[in-house]
């Protein structure tokens, strides 16, 4: 999720909790308010019907006022205000009243005295008060949420467009990384360490890049000298039987010193990102050319080919690297199948698989596709091929997965 979502989803949760608190509290404060209200009214009500019975009769004040009720009585009554349910025959049911209860001497005549005021009106009060208040809280709940989503997006600006340059930065790019000038400090020193650190990692990566160039460069040529000597020393017709073993040992040392820095390289300029064209390359047809090239080792070990092409397996990536990545793949099939064993190659439309008979048991995963973790003892194996392979799909936005089943091994190319 967002950060903007977050705060934002956060922000709302906390305001709605709030909003669901402070309606009861609110309804709890307006009912005591206005039961208060009909009290002082009960009140004086009370206190106009003391007026009223110095000078007419308790009739008369009844017939002003049908809720008010008057008798004489021999006993004195404290005041008492309590709520009650009421029959009213107009509405034919109960309704809520508040009532006052009291006593007073009058002209030598003592009167019970009894004053009812209905709060169904109060209650249709407050039930509007309540209507109208969450309405207006929430009109202002999600004002201020889409305010504030408003201005979090104009904030948090400066920061989407740091985040958008480091996704489209590139360590080998001539150019320097541009970002946004932005006024909020935090943002001033984050944009200043982001600088830094891509200066720092463009220095290194050409650092890195001259010395990988250099090495490589320098090494190649020694090799080639150590190996035209042999070639040399090979052709002289003095050499007994001991020498030419000795110096095909050394043939053997130096040709592995040339793969193995061939492939070191390899890798260097993966990781460096330098195949950088891309096009849709069928791996249909590189894999078929590349086992043309192949039938000799086919033919003499007697392999069975299995090749099923259901769909044309479509990648975006470079020419060269497919090439490579195939190669590899079908390589280590042919070389690690004993003879007359089974090769078997299929291609989807989302995945290219390639597996041959195994020769033993499952090859170790945790160590599968890391670097100089030979899985046998040929000659041949650097311990390189898995991972320039790995390395290929992983900036290609492929998956290699490895699988043993049914004494067999799989390994499956998937698009992400």
């Amino acid at each position: 999720m967002k950060l903007l979502k977050e705060i934002s989803y956060r922000y709302l949760t906390a305001a709605l909790v709030l909003f669901i608190i402070s309606l009861p509290v609110l309804y709890l404060g307006l009912q005591r308010v206005i039961t208060e209200t009909v009290d002082e009214e009960l009140i004086h009500q009370k206190e106009w019907v003391l007026q009223k019975l110095k000078s007419i009769a308790p009739e008369q004040i009844q017939d002003l006022n049908p809720n008010i009720s008057i008798g004489k009585t021999n006993t004195t009554e404290k005041e008492r205000i309590y709520s009650e349910n009421l029959f009213v025959a107009a509405d034919k049911e109960m309704v809520p009243h508040r009532v006052l209860n009291t006593s007073a001497a009058i002209h030598g005549t003592n009167y019970h005295i009894s004053i009812k005021k209905s709060l169904v009106e109060t209650d249709d009060v407050i039930a509007s008060i309540m209507m109208l208040l969450a309405l207006f809280l929430g009109i202002i709940l999600f004002s201020l949420f889409y305010v504030n989503k408003a201005l979090s997006k104009k904030i948090w600006k400066p920061f989407n467009q740091m985040l958008e340059a480091l996704k489209n930065f590139r360590v080998d790019a001539e150019e320097e990384m541009q970002l946004p000038a932005a006024n909020i400090s935090e943002f001033k020193e984050l944009q200043q360490s982001i600088l830094k650190l891509a200066g720092t990692n463009t220095q290194l990566f050409k650092a890195q890049k001259t010395f990988t160039e250099n090495a490589a460069h320098e090494l190649q040529t020694p090799i080639a000298i150590i190996l035209a000597h042999i070639d040399l020393l090979l052709q002289q017709p003095e050499l007994n039987a001991d020498q030419a073993n000795h110096i095909e040992n050394i043939s053997m040392a130096a040709n592995k010193m040339k793969r193995l820095n061939k492939a070191l390289l390899l890798l260097s300029k993966i990781e460096n990102k330098t195949y950088v064209e891309r096009s849709n390359m069928n791996i249909n047809e590189v894999a078929q050319q590349y086992i043309k090239t192949r039938e000799d080792i086919v033919s003499n070990k007697g392999l069975i080919l299995d090749l099923q092409w259901e769909a044309s397996f479509i990648a975006k990536m470079n020419k060269d690297l497919a090439e490579i990545l195939i190669s590899n793949l079908i390589e280590n099939a042919f070389r690690h199948t004993n003879n007359n064993g089974h090769v078997f190659i299929e291609a989807h439309q989302d995945s290219f698989i390639i597996a041959n008979s195994a020769n033993g048991d499952s090859l170790q995963s945790d160590k599968l596709f890391q670097r100089f973790q030979k899985q046998s003892n040929h000659p041949n194996s650097l311990g390189l091929g898995l991972e320039i392979a790995r390395q290929i799909c992983n900036i290609s936005d492929m998956q290699l997965q490895y699988e043993f089943k049914n004494n067999t091994h799989y390994f499956t190319i998937n698009k992400k």
